[in-house]
């Protein structure tokens, strides 16, 4: 009986701690919305577009020769 009291209390405890340090939600940026949509479009002609086109290029670990 007491080793059943004693796994529950620690485990609530570990739940507690695993709340605590649990991940943040991530955060949407507008840039990578549009790095998706100009992946899927093929990088159509706009200014939203051309800067999308090269944060992506910038974020990129090999480097793309355009």
């Amino acid at each position: 009986m007491s080793f059943a009291i004693h796994r529950n209390g620690i485990g609530m405890i570990l739940a507690a701690l695993f709340a605590l340090v649990s991940p943040q939600p991530a955060k949407a940026y507008r840039v990578d919305c549009a790095i998706l949509l100009g992946l899927a479009g093929g990088w159509p002609a706009s200014a939203e577009c051309a800067h999308a086109r090269a944060v992506f290029i910038g974020r990129h670990p090999i480097p793309i020769i355009d």
